[in-house]
């Protein structure tokens, strides 16, 4: 059973750690507030996740799977979500340093929808769980195990890409460089929304 974990591990931290509508916006937090202030984005962003694996874990599988029309409401409240935060992105104040500091970063709920509502996180949790439980062993100690292992994971992983929007772009100072700043990550906001919505 240990190999069967560390596996899904090897696994999940592949699709954990690849760039996605998720990981942008913790590396946009980050690049506009600093590693500290995206923390409240990052702890929401990290129990939906915690909150997915153990419904998924324990039977919400089933429920897409007899009303496959339920994925697609998901996705569109995920999208129009995903508009709304670039909305933010593009109205974002480019004031002085210590008005910046005012500003208010994505908070724990933004975190929590932001998952909540990403179809892509509902694809992959079947892919999980249907190729990682043990039909011989425990189901609801192998759902916690694996949730556990897949919370760990995501507060690694999410961690690294805070930290890189806020090393890399921390140097953009003026008000024209966050400007420009405030406009591409609504751009790429907006585009995964545009492409999730065409998937």
């Amino acid at each position: 059973m240990i190999q069967l974990w560390i596996a899904m591990a090897s696994f999940s931290s592949a699709l954990i750690i690849s760039p996605g509508p998720g990981n942008a916006l913790l590396a946009a937090n980050g690049a506009s507030f600093g590693y500290r202030r995206t923390l409240p984005f990052l702890f929401g962003f990290d129990t939906a996740n915690l909150v997915l694996s153990l419904i998924y874990g324990f039977g919400l599988v089933n429920i897409f799977e007899r009303y496959p029309s339920s994925y697609q409401v998901f996705k569109i409240a995920g999208v129009l979500y995903i508009f709304y935060l670039a909305y933010k992105f593009f109205t974002a104040s480019t004031s002085s340093s210590s008005e910046a500091q005012k500003a208010e970063p994505m908070g724990y709920r933004d975190g929590f929808f932001v998952v909540m509502l990403n179809p892509k996180i509902h694809a992959m949790f079947p892919l999980i769980y249907s190729q990682f439980l043990d039909p011989n062993g425990s189901l609801t100690a192998q759902v916690f195990i694996l949730t556990a292992i897949f919370v760990v994971l995501c507060l690694v992983c999410h961690s690294i890409w805070i930290a890189g929007g806020d090393l890399i772009f921390r140097r953009f100072q003026s008000a024209g460089q966050q400007r420009a700043q405030n406009i591409f990550f609504g751009v790429m906001v907006a585009a995964v929304g545009v492409y999730i919505f065409l998937t």
